[in-house]
Formats: structure tokens, sequence, C-alpha cells
């Protein structure tokens, strides 16, 4: 999110936040 965070984990990453 635009104020969140990426979160890798593996071979793909997260994109968490608002």
């Amino acid at each position: 999110g635009l104020v969140g965070e990426i979160i890798s984990r593996g071979d793909f990453a997260i994109d968490i936040g608002r």
C-alpha cells in the first residue's frame, strides 16, 4: 500500500497497508 510495506516471502511479495 501507499502507507504500507512490502513483505518478501520466498519468490513473491505482498503489498500490505491502506
